[in-house]
């Protein structure tokens, strides 16, 4: 199977399992691998995935392989749809992908269900409205897995613009812990590095 690697530069991520074969540069292997492992569940038989803002797609091509009944891909940039729906039609995934602004979209269900894992990795903080995109996530998932730039304090930081026009959110585990509680979930979270840049894991759950 082609693999069209071209794209694939997002935060130093430039490897990627498909169908159980890896693609791309094998120093990003190992690192990448153990992303996958605390990200998703080694077994997903019967489960569900909502993958929001999935870039290149390794971890919705990750939870078929694990045997996801189905995932539902949000994403907006036309190169990494058309080769994700180009390897889903080829390899016959369940994967449906969604082209469309989650910050206005209504997030779709699953045959009217919850979805049994929500993804929303490195999303949030390049969006205007951070909060609505995370509840609009928590009310259609039974988990959610937050992954964000994180800081001290009790409310959200705004960096100011870095000069490509996009000022990042910085996400406090307070203010986090304080968003699942008002929607009935418990938070956990740990220290992430992606990249060489520090990220916070946070895991929504009932």
């Amino acid at each position: 199977m082609n693999v069209d690697l071209g794209y694939m530069d997002y935060y130093g991520q430039r490897a990627i399992r498909v169908g159980g074969d890896w693609f791309g540069d094998s120093a990003y292997v190992e690192a990448m691998q153990n992303r996958l492992d605390v990200i998703l569940p080694q077994n997903m038989e019967g489960m569900s995935l909502l993958d929001i803002g999935a870039c290149h797609g390794a971890f919705s091509f990750e939870a078929v392989d694990r045997g996801a009944d189905h995932v539902s891909v949000i994403e907006r940039l036309q190169p990494n749809i058309d080769s994700m729906q180009r390897i889903s039609d080829e390899l016959h995934m369940p994967i449906t992908i969604f082209n469309d602004d989650i910050q206005t979209m209504e997030f779709p269900l699953i045959n009217n269900k919850k979805y049994s894992i929500g993804l929303l990795l490195n999303v949030l903080h390049i969006n205007e409205d951070p909060k609505s995109i995370l509840c609009k996530t928590l009310n259609v998932c039974e988990k959610t897995i937050v992954e964000v730039p994180f800081c001290s304090g009790g409310d959200l930081i705004r960096e100011s613009d870095r000069g490509d026009g996009i000022r990042m959110w910085q996400f406090p585990p307070y203010w986090m812990n304080q968003v699942g509680q008002n929607n009935g979930f418990n938070v956990s979270f740990q220290t992430a590095t992606l990249a060489q840049e520090h990220r916070m894991l946070f895991f929504f759950e009932k």
